[in-house]
């Protein structure tokens, strides 16, 4: 299966080839100007395919950017609304901001001593 790319290479060729046959092939003449529209109108589209594709990265550089300045800011507001309001306070969730959990009660180790472990039964 040929690409895009292949067949409209042939039909440029075809179009061109067959222009100095016309005088002998009359007949053809309109199928050679209908294929020579549509392969002007091909080169057309492949130009302003082109100038979209040049707009499409320069919208993905921006929006790049775009991320990397609302995530810097997003940090700084985090980072401020925790100290203001405190790291554990419900209310930075209605923010978007997940609290950190408070410590466990009988101390800040989670890990028990082998004093504190049950025995084995």
């Amino acid at each position: 299966m040929a690409t895009y790319r292949e067949e409209f290479a042939q039909w440029a060729m075809l179009s061109a080839n067959l222009k100095p046959l016309l005088e002998e092939l009359p007949a053809l003449e309109r199928y050679q100007i209908a294929l020579e529209a549509i392969v002007a109108k091909g080169r057309a589209l492949a130009a302003r395919q082109q100038e979209l594709a040049g707009e499409l990265q320069k919208t993905i550089t921006e929006r790049r950017k775009l991320q990397r300045e609302a995530g810097q800011l997003r940090e700084y507001l985090v980072a401020t609304l925790r100290h203001e309001l405190g790291a554990h306070n419900g209310r930075l969730a209605d923010l978007g901001i997940k609290p950190r959990r408070l410590p466990e009660s009988g101390g800040t180790s989670r890990k028990r001593t082998k004093s504190q472990q049950k025995p084995a039964a």
